[in-house]
């Protein structure tokens, strides 16, 4: 029993291939939609345990291009507020 519990802990997985996020939702589509329609039971489990392996491996986005898109949003968000606010300002000087 104890060498099977140190052969649990020295298991190293397989370094993941990045797989682009479009291919991995065609994939993933494509297995679900054989999940759903095949008429195999075997091949539906098959499918099923493939699902759950994906969405356990689902890619993820880089970080450092998140906060430079958040970062982007940001200050695009608060050029308007500071236009709006401008209008507003000059809008009830004017009156």
């Amino acid at each position: 029993m104890s060498k099977q519990i140190l052969k649990a802990a020295e298991y190293v997985p397989a370094p993941l291939m990045p797989v682009a996020p479009d291919i991995y939702t065609d994939v993933l589509s494509f297995v679900t939609n054989i999940a759903k329609s095949g008429a195999d039971a075997d091949l539906k489990a098959e499918a099923n345990r493939l699902i759950g392996k994906l969405l356990l491996h689902r890619p993820r986005s880089d970080p450092a291009s998140v906060l430079a898109e958040a970062t982007e949003e940001e200050s695009r968000k608060a050029k308007q507020r500071m236009k709006r606010a401008e209008a507003l300002v000059s809008a009830s000087y004017h009156r």
